[in-house]
């Protein structure tokens, strides 16, 4: 099961692109995307523990040059709560501010207009937003989070479409997951004046086997 940034983010640019036959500017484009996006998911190659990613945010290890880095993590998902009430946020299509999933209106006054005078259709999309936990011998992070087109691909469906899913395949869906062992890519930002909070963006996953892990933790 591999997830790809890639394709995530092909899903993203190309989301509003009629499905037929693409100019060759879109190809190109859809080009440089993928490749762009393959680099960047190849060069994570720093594997880490648990432990070592938390000293490198915020412990002994912190480098204050630089505001974020990227870690390899082979763990178990051992909270994965898909089929709770907080794994999508609302975003709004006009002013593409995010608004809590409880919350069906947007405060700012433009949008109010907009809506009001000459806009039809759906207000808000609706994206992923999960916490994910990851557990291995050292300890658990706490503070993944899959989003996005990322999360799209992992669950093999967008968040419209899962909100529509009855609980039990949610359910289903989740053990798909939860207490199984993955290689996972992730993007670490440090917390800073701005940012109080680390933040851990999960960029790729891939459910490994049970010898090739052993292989990655024995030989670390």
């Amino acid at each position: 099961m591999r997830i790809r940034c890639q394709r995530a983010l092909i899903a993203r640019h190309c989301s509003h692109l009629p499905p037929p036959r693409r100019s060759r500017p879109t190809i190109c484009l859809l080009k440089r995307i993928w490749t762009t996006c393959q680099r960047v998911t190849e060069q994570i190659q720093t594997q880490m523990t648990v432990q070592q990613i938390y000293a490198r945010a915020e412990g002994e290890l912190q480098d204050a040059t630089s505001e974020h880095f990227t870690a390899v993590l082979y763990a178990m998902v051992s909270k994965f709560d898909i089929d709770g009430l907080t794994n999508c946020i609302n975003k709004n299509k006009s002013c593409l501010r995010l608004i809590p999933s409880n919350r069906n209106d947007c405060d700012n006054e433009h949008c109010v207009l907009q809506f009001s005078m000459d806009f039809s259709g759906a207000r808000f999309e609706h994206f992923f937003n999960i916490n994910i936990q990851l557990s291995d011998q050292t300890g658990t992070l706490v503070e993944s989070r899959l989003s996005g087109g990322v999360a799209d691909h992992l669950l093999g469906l967008n968040a419209d479409a899962f909100q529509r899913l009855l609980e039990r395949r949610k359910t289903e869906l989740k053990w798909r997951f939860l207490l199984k062992y993955f290689e996972v890519k992730l993007l670490v930002k440090k917390p800073t004046a701005m940012r109080k909070n680390l933040t851990v963006i999960v960029v790729d996953m891939e459910l490994i086997q049970l010898e090739r892990l052993i292989q990655k933790m024995t030989t670390f």
